[in-house]
C-alpha cells in the first residue's frame, strides 16, 4: 500500500514540477516577445520610418533594447532555474 502512495505523490509531484516549468516558459516567451516586437516597432517610429523620434534616441534604444533582451532574459532564467532546483538540506560537518 505504501508503495502506491509513493508512486501517487511522485506523479503528483512530477506533474506539479511541468505546470511549473511550463509557467516559466510562457513568462519567458512573453519576455522575449516584447522585446522582439520593439525592434520592428523602434524602426518604424524612427528616422527610417515615421520620423516621430530622433537618430540617437533610436541608437539608443537600439543599444538598450539587446542589453534587456540577452541580459535581462539570462537573470530572469537562472532566477527561475534556481527555484525550479530542488531543495536540499545543508550538510553540517562533524568537527
Amino acid at each position: 500500500m505504501r508503495a502506491v502512495s509513493d508512486l501517487d505523490q511522485t506523479a503528483a509531484d512530477c506533474h506539479q514540477q511541468r505546470c511549473r516549468t511550463g509557467s516559466i516558459y510562457t513568462k519567458l516567451a512573453g519576455f522575449l516577445t516584447v522585446l522582439w516586437i520593439c525592434y520592428p516597432t523602434i524602426w518604424a517610429v524612427g528616422p527610417s520610418g515615421l520620423g516621430i523620434i530622433s537618430q540617437t534616441t533610436e541608437t539608443v534604444l537600439f543599444v538598450v533594447v539587446p542589453f534587456f533582451s540577452k541580459v535581462g532574459f539570462s537573470i530572469l532564467d537562472l532566477n527561475y532555474l534556481r527555484d525550479l532546483a530542488p531543495r536540499k538540506p545543508a550538510h553540517h560537518h562533524a568537527a
